[in-house]
């Protein structure tokens, strides 16, 4: 119980390689030693742990749980968790997309958009634009999703400049 984000990293691990059967005793383990943690760490841990099971609901299907627990992660973490949290509004997104609240669901992406720029994640923000140029097709907003679309062939763009090696995104950007 001493090191519940060991516990926490080691569940991300999982989530991310697909073996979401062994996740949620990880977490379990993190939640344990949230009192051993002073109230920042807690609420941030916290937020980590509603940010996995966002995760592992969206893969299930759970869109309704995926929204609450979305909120329930971003409510817990810092406001300077960039990464964590444009991921999770990313997910957001696409749960809230998925029930059809389309609206809700593009400021989702936006959010992720601005929080992945301030972390400095190109790959998540090309994404997430990509993710609002698809709503903004459903929307008929033509117009509006070609300059979406050409934002994130840009940022793509930029970013592979600046690295020397084209990002995984650019293609979906293309697509």
């Amino acid at each position: 119980l001493a090191e519940p984000w060991m516990s926490l990293f080691y569940a991300w691990t999982l989530a991310y390689m697909g073996q979401t059967d062994a996740v949620e005793r990880h977490l379990k383990h993190a939640e344990q030693g949230l009192a051993s943690e002073n109230k920042e760490n807690a609420q941030h841990l916290s937020g980590h742990i509603a940010a996995i099971r966002t995760f592992l609901a969206k893969l299930n299907g759970e869109m309704a749980e995926s929204i609450q627990l979305a909120n329930t992660a971003l409510a817990h973490l810092p406001v300077d968790d960039f990464k964590t949290r444009s991921f999770v509004a990313a997910m957001l997104g696409t749960a809230l997309q998925a029930t059809g609240d389309i609206e809700a669901a593009a400021q989702a992406y936006k959010t992720a958009v601005f929080t992945s720029r301030q972390a400095g994640n190109s790959h998540m923000a090309v994404h997430a634009l990509c993710d609002l140029v698809g709503l903004q097709l459903l929307q008929g907003r033509l117009n509006q999703a070609e300059a979406t679309c050409r934002e994130a062939l840009q940022l793509a763009g930029d970013s592979a400049k600046n690295s020397g090696r084209p990002l995984p995104g650019a293609a979906y950007a293309h697509a």
